[in-house]
């Protein structure tokens, strides 16, 4: 039959196996729902996983679990659910959403959009790449990418905080070297180039950072609110 590639956008000869009739075609944890129309006019109907996630929630556009996946019926797009919407009209989605897109331009899903609208305490407006849509994140530690930057000899070192790699997280880190020192207590961390105050367990740090291990492949530890260490290019 005459279908869509639903994430390329042009018509190609499908194989009847890769759609249902009903709910019987499908697995217990599927159902079969209307995705498409054939080239004659056919309503076709694939078996969709039952997805939990409502639109505007996070999701995982191939997770192997319901409670990571849409309901049938919503987009997982640039990591949200939302209604389907048309790509090519800016005006398809409701007022504090925006058409999200996949790579190719041609699905689209209404998302919640900052782009307009400030975020809730403890979250900022993260722009993302260019094309997507700005989408509120939650954060810890100074907004020194935003309102609050660090002093003049700091930088702000952005990674994700545990215990969910979806949470931001954000340090000011003094920059250090042979000629400009740490303050007493912290050591410099010579592979990156910033102060760090070394750790061996988490009681050794003050609330709310904890001792991390500051590269990969290496059993180095400093206190800190990123779990993956110092989110640096580290010298050479």
């Amino acid at each position: 039959m005459c279908a869509h590639r639903p994430d390329f956008g042009f018509r190609e000869c499908r194989s009847l196996r890769g759609f249902c009739d009903d709910a019987s075609d499908c697995m217990s944890w599927e159902t079969c729902h209307p995705v498409d129309t054939s080239a004659s006019g056919l309503s076709l109907r694939r078996c969709t996983r039952l997805g939990l996630r409502v639109a505007g929630e996070r999701c995982s556009a191939s997770g192997p679990e319901a409670e990571d996946t849409c309901v049938p019926g919503l987009l997982c797009l640039q990591e949200r659910c939302g209604l389907p919407c048309d790509v090519h009209d800016p005006d398809t989605c409701t007022l504090g959403t925006e058409c999200a897109t996949n790579a190719f331009r041609v699905r689209g899903a209404c998302i919640p959009s900052c782009r307009d609208r400030p975020c809730a305490q403890g979250q900022r407006c993260e722009k993302g790449y260019d094309g997507e849509v700005p989408v509120c994140q939650p954060f810890v530690g100074p907004a020194c990418q935003d309102d609050a930057p660090c002093a003049a000899n700091q930088d702000c070192l952005r990674g994700f905080a545990e215990p969910s790699l979806d949470t931001q997280a954000f340090e000011c880190r003094t920059r250090c070297s042979q000629a400009t020192p740490c303050a007493r207590g912290l050591t410099c961390d010579a592979a990156s180039g910033y102060c760090v105050q070394p750790c061996t367990q988490d009681t050794d740090c003050a609330g709310p950072e904890r001792c991390h291990v500051l590269h990969p492949r290496s059993p180095e530890r400093g206190c800190g609110v990123i779990a993956e260490g110092l989110p640096t290019v580290l010298r050479r």
